[in-house]
């Protein structure tokens, strides 16, 4: 089943994959509010959750699309590591007759299996290319918790005023993932499923909880992009779609090799980011 890209229903091909075989799950299900079909139809979370969990391994994590409503449902049984937005750089209306404004973020979790410890979970950092700077940091008297700031942020060496932070031209990628919605995509990176998430966007948490090699599960394929990023990136995975539209959409992505696009992995990441600058939420 590894490296594959299966037809048929989750809820039937979850039986038969091993137990505790699954490295992370990074997925896109139906949020069921919106009026596209697979919305409407929906599915039955908590048998879906009951499916899962034996499938992944103690310390394995979920990187998880969903609504609010959705979210809180996988919560229940999967402890929450962090939360975070997918920003996009254009407003897509929530459904054709909801009185909502248009939405310009998507939410999203890590999870982390019930039984895991914080010790064996894998974080990779993300590095982001950013303009070089060198500055002196200074004590603002902000205190919290009995601790001035510069304390907090380094007890071994910031505790004086003018310490000299340097830093060669990188970023830290937050939790904010800015990545475009599908129709700010490349024309011939476009599929006809509705709800395509970008390689920049997917590949993102593929290298947030999972190292090279190890299997990922996405029970909802989609347009397969989860599996396009796992290729890229050498990590394994097995992706489930009931659509055989979709099934063939997969495919013929995944037998058009990246050179034939005329791109490298970094340099589709690079065309993928919008042109504005990391916003703060708060």
């Amino acid at each position: 089943m590894i490296n594959q890209v299966i037809h048929g229903d989750c809820f039937e091909v979850l039986k038969d994959i091993p137990d505790g075989s699954i490295d992370a799950v990074i997925t896109d299900p139906p949020y069921m509010t919106t009026d596209l079909n697979f919305d409407k139809t929906g599915f039955d979370v908590d048998l879906f959750l009951k499916l899962l969990l034996p499938k992944l391994k103690s310390d394995g994590q979920l990187a998880v699309f969903g609504s609010i409503e959705l979210l809180a449902k996988f919560s229940g049984i999967y402890p929450i590591r962090w939360s975070g937005m997918w920003l996009k750089p254009r407003g897509v209306m929530r459904t054709h007759v909801a009185k909502k404004p248009m939405s310009k973020s998507e939410p999203y979790c890590i999870f982390a299996h019930p039984k895991h410890k914080v010790s064996n979970l894998v974080y990779n950092k993300i590095l982001l290319p950013g303009e070089p700077y060198k500055k002196k940091q200074k004590n603002t008297g902000y205190v919290r918790d009995g601790i001035n700031q510069i304390d907090r942020a380094n007890a071994s060496a910031w505790t004086k005023d003018d310490y000299v932070s340097e830093n060669h031209g990188t970023r830290q990628q937050t939790d904010v993932i800015e990545a475009p919605n599908k129709s700010c995509l490349k024309h011939h990176e476009r599929t006809i499923h509705p709800t395509q998430k970008p390689v920049a966007l997917i590949s993102t948490l593929v290298q947030w909880i999972t190292n090279p090699g190890d299997l990922v599960l996405d029970p909802f394929a989609g347009s397969g992009t989860t599996a396009i990023a796992c290729k890229e990136l050498n990590r394994n995975y097995i992706c489930i779609e009931k659509e055989r539209e979709y099934v063939d959409i997969i495919h013929q992505r995944l037998n058009t090799p990246i050179t034939e696009r005329g791109l490298t992995v970094e340099e589709q990441v690079e065309i993928e980011k919008p042109p504005y600058q990391q916003l703060s939420l708060f």
